[in-house]
């Protein structure tokens, strides 16, 4: 009796581990070739409904070599090609940003004239 609850209960945990590793995988786009390499991105739904097609997404591709040395405050430079195929499907690290406290009412209104920035909300 024993063992066959030992049983039951190790494909039990096999079930559960397949299924979570299935519901975990990603559905990849078509290769395809860039000046820089090859690379595939991967296929989404954009709302889980189910009512808008799924959406081919490639994220992360390097649209310029990275700013440092010489090339800071420089025009922008083609990146560098890349060994093998890149997959694209998460965002790249990004250089962080300070902005402005705009809780202060007045200011947000320094910072961010009515006539000059319409599209500021304040």
């Amino acid at each position: 009796m024993l063992l066959h609850s030992h049983r039951a209960l190790t494909f039990s945990l096999l079930l559960i581990l397949l299924l979570v590793q299935v519901s975990n995988s990603k559905e990849y786009t078509r290769i395809i070739q860039l000046k820089q390499g090859r690379l595939r991105g991967v296929v989404r739904s954009p709302v889980h409904n189910g009512n808008l097609n799924n959406i081919h997404m490639y994220l992360g591709i390097p649209y310029a070599a990275p700013p440092v040395g010489p090339l800071r405050f420089m025009a922008p430079q083609s990146p560098q090609p890349w060994p093998g195929l890149m997959t694209a499907d998460t965002f790249s690290p990004v250089c962080p940003q300070k902005l402005p406290n705009l809780d202060d009412e007045d200011l947000g209104k320094k910072k961010c004239p009515q006539e000059e920035f319409k599209h500021c909300a304040l």
